[in-house]
């Protein structure tokens, strides 16, 4: 899939095991842990193996020269996205999204994915509530 955004090319392609450090450091980047489901960092190893078994879920987006970040589908067709900093808030994330269906569980005060998701046609469906 190839769609323009802000003057780049921006295209999803499948993920490999080359690509587990960049989605790894991703992942651990503090904004994105603060609404990942565990919002914790993953140790190496642990995510290491969660990649490689859900490898196939994975895809890269990157323009031209860069990764810009993974989106991830899973076997449920639950929908996550993470953006590297310097990409963020410029509608890629709406663009891509506007393109797919499914669910995503995301924290209420993650106001970029809500307005990404939100904007691109997903319904908010209820609240999850934790304790």
């Amino acid at each position: 899939m190839k769609t323009k955004s802000l003057k780049q090319q921006i295209e999803l392609r499948p993920a490999t095991i080359k690509d587990f450090k960049f989605c790894y450091n991703l992942r651990n980047e503090d904004e994105v842990v603060k609404y990942c489901k565990r919002n914790r960092k993953l140790k190496r190893e642990e995510y290491l193996g969660e990649f490689k078994e859900h490898l196939s879920e994975y895809k890269i987006i990157q323009d031209k020269d860069n990764l810009i970040g993974y989106l991830r589908i899973s076997k449920e067709n639950e929908i996550s996205i993470a953006i590297v900093p310097e990409e963020r808030n410029k509608g890629i994330g709406k663009t891509l999204l506007s393109k797919l269906k499914g669910t995503a569980i995301i924290m209420m005060d993650n106001k970029s994915s809500l307005y990404a998701f939100t904007n691109a046609g997903f319904k908010l469906r209820g609240f999850y509530l934790e304790k």
